[in-house]
């Protein structure tokens, strides 16, 4: 709970059309909190909360900022939404995150077939001397 975070500036970058409603809504979100690690974890469960995954979501319409749709207006998507309305809440607030995209593929130790429809992405916050906590796996 009281890991620093990685002091890396790519993990803080932001594109300059992310709206300023964004990081309001982040530091709503993690008013209370004062560890970066609770400030990822209020993310987390304010996402899991108030949006529903749903793989019939309706995208973004064109010229309109993905994660802004997502997070004020759709309020449905898949992880690719969760996860980078998490970093993007997150860095707006200077929570180093990342996205990752892989597979969701079963745990165990043999063999086995990955289908495209088991593509996954989730969201990582980096900490000193521990490296990078999954997070915002929804």
């Amino acid at each position: 709970r009281d890991a620093e975070p990685i002091s890396d500036e790519k993990y803080q970058q932001l594109p300059v059309e992310i709206s300023e409603e964004i990081q309001e809504l982040a530091l709503l979100i993690t008013g209370g909190e004062e560890s970066v690690y609770m400030k990822a974890k209020a993310i987390e469960q304010y996402l899991r909360m108030n949006y529903v995954y749903d793989l019939e979501y309706t995208r973004a319409p064109a010229g309109i900022e993905p994660v802004y749709w997502f997070l004020f207006e759709g309020k449905r998507g898949v992880c690719a939404n969760f996860a980078s309305a998490f970093v993007v809440l997150s860095r707006s607030i200077g929570i180093p995150a990342r996205l990752v995209g892989g597979f969701l593929i079963e745990d165990i130790a043999q063999q086995q077939i990955v289908y495209a429809d088991q593509a996954h992405a989730w969201a990582e916050v980096g900490f000193k001397e521990i490296g990078w906590i999954g997070l915002s796996n929804i």
